[in-house]
């Protein structure tokens, strides 16, 4: 009964906030429910075309010649998108991030998250250049290891990080 009243107020919520903002909501649908991507909206911007390159390979002893990086705007955001480039895979740009500062060659770093289904990374506090964090690092056997510790940010790179766990 509850859940019919909470998810009757979300579709009031959602209609609501459509009709004020002009957007269409969002369909609810089972878990199991195939879903179709939506279709592109029309822009007013002209899009810029993209390229995508392959990612490495675990056996590739070093990273692409071609990595670039957009600067972060914070310490933070480095270290976060670092460890969204490390859960999507990416590699290349986990390593352009400041992978290739922690002391590891590139095929080592690639290595060691072998067993890594994903990390859960929160920030506990960034005090200048120095974002501390903690982190749940979920392993393929089902297992969490658990980390705190810091990383040192300089230019929208990660320069220097420490965790234990």
């Amino acid at each position: 009964m509850l859940r019919a009243l909470f998810t009757a107020i979300a579709v009031v919520l959602i209609a609501g906030a459509s009709a004020f903002l002009a957007i269409q909501p969002i369909a609810v649908v089972h878990p199991s429910t195939p879903v179709a991507a939506p279709a592109a909206r029309p822009s007013a911007r002209p899009t810029q075309p993209t390229t995508t390159t392959a990612p490495p390979t675990t056996t590739t002893t070093a990273p692409p010649a071609t990595t670039t990086t957009a600067v972060a705007a914070d310490p933070a955001s480095v270290v976060e998108n670092f460890y969204i480039a490390i859960n999507n895979r990416d590699f290349a740009t986990a390593w352009a991030l400041g992978g290739q500062n922690l002391g590891h060659s590139y095929s080592d770093f690639v290595a060691g998250f072998a067993n890594t289904v994903s990390d859960d990374l929160t920030v506990t506090s960034v005090s200048g250049q120095t974002v501390y964090v903690s982190l749940t690092a979920w392993e393929t056997d089902g297992t969490a290891h658990y980390y705190t510790g810091s990383y040192t940010v300089a230019d929208g790179q990660i320069r220097h990080g420490k965790l234990t766990g």
